[in-house]
């Protein structure tokens, strides 16, 4: 568990209604503004598909004219490959496809048919990039499902508030921002495992890396992303845990509700009628250590521009008395010069 300190920001609406639910509002990932959530996994996947087959293309037009020039000539097609696998530009898949051709003739000579290997070959490799646009087609369509079946809340992960948060997210001077921690909103998730399986669903709490070429992922960003897949967390919370690099910013934590799946199988939307989920935040059972709002909010905070003497600190003590959560700290850390900290008492 990890006692690290998140913050949410929202309005004052938006507080009012966490204290009436008593809830934290999982978005479908769908949603969001950013129309490229989720999609940075396959889109590298896809350009490593992209590059593969370029390669696999060239591969096959320099087979064919290997073909081609032999005229059914085997040992004029023996010399052809041994004159390219000496030039520096062979790349390695045909290479090593070429190697093995040479081994084959040398080794195998009375059974080995070097026309009908080269062209077996010609024969996959077509079949492979027939296939891309349909396999593209089937990925992009198995991320819609995704983006429509995950939910997810967000966070931002500081020591201290931050002030473009506030212009970010809270939506002005007229909000609020809570106060928590990581462990405290796994304890949430913790305690709702049991409904959210029955409902298909499955749960993960993960920091957001901030990649930069995402757009046109090199094999250094290409790696990154597939070490972010092999580090242990399932793979439908790596697939939402990446954002490109001009987010950075938002130090994001998210906890991600996703649909139940073994590793292999397509997508399946267990609520395609779902837009969002509400996630109790207090039970009052054995095994969950959250029975108050004020076992999960450590602090709410106003605006760092207003003062105790604000209206909207004077309407949240107000709405807190209303809904008996007094206990809940309000917090005032106002960006002043001579204030009440100069005082002598």
């Amino acid at each position: 568990m990890s006692s690290q300190t998140i913050w949410r920001y929202m309005s004052l609406a938006k507080y009012i209604d966490l204290l009436r639910t008593k809830s934290l509002y999982f978005p479908s990932a769908s949603c969001f503004d950013d129309e490229t959530e989720g999609k940075w996994i396959i889109h590298s996947f896809l350009i490593a598909d992209k590059i593969r087959l370029s390669q696999m293309k060239n591969n096959k037009e320099l087979v064919e004219g290997l073909l081609k020039r032999s005229n059914n000539n085997e040992a004029y097609l023996f010399r052809e490959v041994s004159s390219l696998l000496k030039e520096n530009n062979v790349n390695f898949l045909l290479k090593d496809v070429l190697k093995n051709f040479s081994f084959y003739y040398l080794y195998n000579k009375p059974k080995f048919n070097g026309k009908k290997y080269l062209e077996s070959l010609i024969e996959g490799w077509t079949k492979r990039l027939e296939e891309f646009p349909d396999k593209k087609m089937e990925s992009i369509s198995q991320v819609k499902i995704h983006r429509d079946s995950t939910y997810i809340n967000c966070w931002n992960s500081a020591s201290e508030m931050s002030l473009a948060m506030w212009q970010l997210f809270g939506g002005g001077e007229e909000s609020v921002a809570i106060r928590t921690t990581r462990d405290k909103l796994q304890q949430v998730l913790d305690s709702n495992a049991d409904y959210l399986q029955e409902k298909g669903y499955d749960f993960g709490i993960s920091d957001i890396h901030y990649l930069s070429n995402l757009k046109n992922p090199d094999e250094k960003t290409r790696d990154k992303i597939m070490e972010i897949l092999t580090e242990g967390k399932a793979t439908s919370v790596a697939q939402f845990s990446i954002k490109p690099s001009e987010y950075e910013y938002e130090n994001e934590v998210r906890g991600i509700i996703y649909p139940l799946r073994s590793k292999f199988d397509k997508v399946v939307d267990p609520e395609p009628e779902l837009n969002g989920f509400s996630i109790p935040i207090v039970h009052r059972t054995n095994k969950s250590q959250i029975t108050s709002m004020r076992d999960f909010i450590d602090e709410v905070h106003i605006h760092p521009l207003k003062n105790r003497k604000s209206l909207i600190f004077k309407v949240l003590y107000e709405i807190h008395q209303l809904y008996k959560m007094e206990s809940i700290p309000i917090k005032c850390n106002t960006i002043e010069a001579f204030g009440e900290e100069i005082n002598f008492e």
